[in-house]
């Protein structure tokens, strides 16, 4: 049996009263069907979210840590949620899982290797010490700074109780070179170093207003503002300046919040900066109409999704997207994908099964792109 040292974290648990630092070894075993945190690595740059929410919805625990930051977008100022470290994705999964997974979805990832093996074992993280990195990167996220290893010297310090809701852990400091006061420090080598201070404000969601509250609440600022504005003569500023791109970032933020974030995740702080950025997209598209049949189809479609995830107006955004595909070719790839998102979103089982067993009979060797991605569309939403 090889041991093979995959990961450390400083802390000191309670079953250990020393206060030096602790480093763990864990040993690899040739057991595919182990299921044990791994680093997940990728072909492609700046996929963290959709590799993780993507190992989510196929029902793999999966944690990318994030940061908030405030930006000014038009003239406002926005909590914007990102990745704190490009490519870093941890999966609790087993070898085969993973391996699974990956010939289904065809996504181009694939396990980190381990630096301290020649590359010949995959990269694990100890289940406690991957469980504390979530607790603490996940609660005190605004209070979190993120290290390169060579980036930093630590030294040892003093052992202190850090309970998190109901779990206690004992945890010992470290003071970063070059920083004063103290600080507490997780590091996975080769990976990462998190820093968090001991005394952050832990993040708290507001208590969201039922939607038809919410919605009325919206519609009065909004009647409001729009008198303001006639009144002075001024024109709206906040419509969309990039039509096809806010269509298409309307579309893609509804259905990861219809589909691929599962229910246990809807809590978390980034779903429901997803959601206030899902309605500011749709007010800046609210006014407009597609000149060309397809353009129409596309915001209607988009649309659709966004008011059936607000719960608003939903009613009056299936008669647009009915009166869209009453406008299309039988042979329009959108007009399947339309009558596919309308069947899905109000149980119409009868189309949506006809919908599903002529995809059935296309050849999976000449698929065209619109037709891999539908077929992507389809198995995330079914």
């Amino acid at each position: 049996m090889k041991q093979v040292p995959v990961a450390s974290v400083f802390f000191s648990f309670s079953a250990e009263k020393s206060k030096k630092c602790c480093t763990f070894a864990v040993a690899m075993l040739i057991d595919e069907e182990k299921i044990q945190w791994y680093v997940v690595g990728s072909m492609s740059i700046h996929q963290e979210i959709k590799t993780r929410d993507g190992l989510r919805h196929a029902g793999i625990e999966s944690y990318v840590p994030m940061c908030y930051e405030a930006q000014r977008v038009r003239d406002r100022i926005q909590r914007k949620a990102k990745p704190a470290i490009t490519g870093l994705v941890f999966a609790h999964t087993s070898i085969s899982a993973f391996k699974q997974y990956t010939k289904e979805t065809n996504a181009k990832i694939f396990l980190r290797k381990s630096a301290y093996s020649h590359h010949q074992d995959y990269l694990v993280v100890n289940e406690q010490q991957m469980r504390l990195f979530i607790n603490l990167t996940t609660s005190y996220a605004d209070n979190v700074t993120y290290y390169k290893p060579e980036e930093i010297t630590l030294h040892e310090g003093e052992l202190v109780e850090i309970t998190l809701g109901t779990q206690t852990y004992q945890a010992e400091i470290k003071r970063l070179a070059g920083k004063r006061g103290k600080e507490l420090v997780v590091e996975i080598p080769d990976v990462t170093i998190a820093s968090i201070k001991l005394t952050p404000d832990i993040i708290r969601l507001i208590k969201q207003l039922p939607g038809k509250r919410a919605e009325a609440r919206r519609q009065q600022r909004e009647s409001a503002r729009n008198k303001r504005l006639q009144q002075g003569g001024r024109i709206d500023e906040r419509k969309s300046k990039n039509l096809e791109l806010d269509k298409k970032a309307l579309f893609d933020t509804a259905f990861r919040l219809l589909f691929v974030i599962r229910d246990e995740y809807q809590d978390e702080l980034e779903y429901h900066l997803a959601k206030q950025e899902l309605r500011r997209i749709r007010e800046r598209l609210l006014t407009f109409k597609g000149v060309t049949a397809a353009q129409e189809g596309e915001l209607a479609l988009a649309m659709f999704l966004a008011n059936k995830q607000l719960n608003i107006d939903v009613d009056e955004s299936i008669e647009r997207l009915q009166a869209a595909i009453a406008s299309l070719q039988d042979t329009s790839m959108l007009k399947k994908r339309m009558r596919f998102f309308l069947a899905r979103l109000t149980n119409d089982e009868e189309t949506l099964s006809d919908i599903l067993t002529e995809v059935k009979t296309w050849n999976r060797l000449t698929l065209s792109d619109r037709q891999k991605t539908f077929l992507e569309e389809i198995r995330l939403a079914t």
